[in-house]
């Protein structure tokens, strides 16, 4: 028995499943790994899209539908993999990240003859003819006259906070928009770096009547008046450095050095800093904004002509899964139009 053969009757055979992180279930591991044709380790296509979370998935559907020859180099290491639900997301409010992915690819299956993927990243890429060269860190080469760049971002997260990283996604939280009603009337803390993330507090305070604001020792050189202003609208300021969260969702202690008993809440917001996977977009000279995302048009295209980029990379980019979504919709009918005015000029 081949590679092939083996991967499609023993371990990602009609029988196998797989099991989605967190929640316990599983689902057919056919339906994971076979959506796409396995991609050659070199060979030219229409577009390539780096990255294939949810705006590179959206972009490679729109461009199978449209007939174009399409390679999705992905690593699998979405964003949101921490996360138990992905919310606020119109059809799929409250469903699995990873649920959704494997529908997606499921539905994907029907525009195979079109689509292609390989797992890896692409490590360099470059200008080439009409087009651009590819190289994935594994050595594969590949050709294609239109890039698009779904590569994401990592949110670097506050230092010095033990079990932060472990309750990321489920316990702790970055958006209110994305969380928010799933933590309403909570007691929730928010940890931030002086007053760098008072203004997350205000918009918590929507949600919760409830709210501890965690200075990490620093000073907030705020009015009276200013803070008064926080604690009519439920936002206690307390200066304590927190350097410990443990427990569960729903049953959090907060440990800070100032005191010897832990605080209990029920969720708590830690945003930190976002980091941008936009070296390919410097690699080709793409302009970035002051924040370090991609910066594109409303047609998501970049200002490197042939390059366009998608999702939470790029300067449009809300965090949002349905505009990641869109995002890939909206690149893709560009890259298909550009394809059929130059069959027309």
């Amino acid at each position: 028995m081949n590679r092939k053969s083996f991967l499609k009757t023993g371990l990602l055979g009609a029988g196998a499943l797989f099991q989605i992180p967190f929640t316990g279930q599983r689902i057919p591991a056919q339906a994971v790994f076979e959506s796409f044709a396995e991609a050659p380790d070199s060979g030219t296509y229409d577009a390539i899209i780096a990255g294939g979370s949810f705006a590179g998935m959206s972009a490679a559907m729109s461009l199978g539908r449209c007939m174009r020859k399409t390679l999705v180099i992905d690593a699998g290491l979405p964003r949101n993999r921490r996360s138990p639900s992905a919310n606020n997301f119109f059809s799929r409010d409250g469903q699995n990240p990873r649920e959704i992915a494997a529908a997606a690819r499921e539905q994907l299956q029907e525009y195979q003859e079109f689509l292609y993927m390989k797992r890896g990243e692409i490590a360099s890429a470059a200008p080439s003819g009409n087009g651009f060269a590819v190289q994935t860190a594994e050595g594969q080469q590949y050709q294609t006259r239109f890039l698009i760049l779904a590569t994401g971002l990592t949110d670097e997260l506050l230092s010095g906070i033990e079990g932060l990283e472990d309750l990321w996604g489920n316990g702790v939280y970055h958006c209110p928009y994305c969380h928010g009603w799933e933590n309403r009337n909570r007691k929730t803390a928010v940890i931030g770096q002086g007053a760098a993330r008072l203004s997350m507090a205000s918009t918590i305070s929507n949600w919760t009547g409830d709210i501890t604001y965690f200075s990490q020792g620093e000073p907030v050189n705020f009015p009276a008046e200013a803070l008064e202003l926080l604690s009519r609208n439920g936002i206690k300021v307390s200066y304590e450095t927190v350097y410990k969260i443990e427990g569960e969702p729903g049953a959090l202690r907060i440990r800070t050095r100032e005191q010897t008993e832990p605080h209990l809440f029920e969720t708590c917001y830690a945003p930190g800093t976002l980091r941008y996977h936009a070296s390919l977009a410097e690699q080709l000279g793409c302009d970035l904004t002051d924040r370090g995302a991609i910066e594109v048009n409303e047609q998501y295209e970049s200002t490197v002509p042939g390059v366009l980029a998608i999702g939470d990379v790029c300067s449009r980019g809300n965090g949002q899964v349905i505009h990641a979504a869109y995002s890939g919709t909206v690149s893709a009918v560009r890259v298909n139009f550009a394809f059929i005015r130059e069959r027309f000029s």
